[in-house]
């Protein structure tokens, strides 16, 4: 069997004229992203119709949707025009994960997107509206801002996300600590975790690790000890760390 060693060390049974060569280093490397500064007449768009006006010659006529990113400086500057995808008639694959890589390597501070209807109804559907929530939520986490999300056709009139309230409420939602409810488990559901079954009451112990983060302020059921449970233990019927591990054998 092949053992390592470290280079330039010896072995009982490798002489010091044996010794191993030092090995190629890994390359690794170290890759910052430049962007050249922004050119001084970029322009600054600080109006969702600026913004409108600014997208509309790009793709207000295209005959399929297209999805536009801008990037831009922490001066509402445009960095960068970045052309995310081209779909259909009725739709365009929008990927919030190469999105926000796009705004790291281009040193986005803000993001403004837009995209078009060939039909030259800007009216926003179900779908435009959860791809924004998706986006603003990826946003929030890497801390860059959203300014808008415009849609435009083949008119002068355009629809803003943010004129309607709309960038500020899914980042309250994103912002916004979502915690878990009782009433969203359903006692007949046999949930896995290492293959141990909760449903059972050997998979007792593993809920416990699961749930560490929530608070436990409710007693336990089998030893009465205050502060022992969360919400949804209780809910679940599930008894406390030492009760638990007492059933499984693991204290006397």
């Amino acid at each position: 069997m092949y053992q390592p060693t470290l280079a330039g060390t010896g072995t009982p049974e490798t002489r010091t004229s044996q010794r191993p060569r030092p090995s190629r280093p890994l390359p690794f490397t170290l890759r910052i992203a430049e962007q050249p500064a922004v050119a001084a007449d970029a322009p600054v768009l600080s109006s969702s119709a600026e913004a409108a006006d600014f997208i509309r010659p790009q793709i207000g006529n295209a005959d399929r949707e297209t999805f536009i990113i801008l990037h831009m400086d922490p001066k509402n500057r445009v960095r960068d025009v970045e052309l995310h995808g081209v779909g259909d008639l009725d739709s365009s694959a929008v990927y919030p994960r190469q999105v926000m890589k796009s705004a790291l390597l281009r040193n986005a501070a803000a993001l403004i997107f837009c995209h078009n209807h060939p039909s030259g109804d800007p009216a926003p559907s179900l779908c435009d509206r959860e791809v924004t929530r998706d986006l603003v939520a990826a946003a929030h986490t890497l801390q860059i801002k959203v300014l808008d999300h415009i849609i435009v056709g083949n008119r002068a009139d355009y629809f803003s996300f943010a004129d309607q309230g709309l960038i500020d409420d899914y980042g309250h939602m994103a912002a916004a600590q979502v915690r878990e409810d009782p009433r969203d488990y359903d006692d007949g559901d046999d949930y896995l975790i290492d293959g141990v079954g909760f449903a059972d009451p050997g998979g007792r112990s593993a809920l416990r690790a699961s749930t560490r983060n929530k608070p436990r302020s409710f007693p336990c059921p089998t030893c009465g000890e205050p502060n022992r449970l969360t919400r949804v233990d209780v809910a679940r019927h599930y008894q406390c760390d030492s009760c638990a591990d007492r059933d499984e054998g693991r204290l006397d």
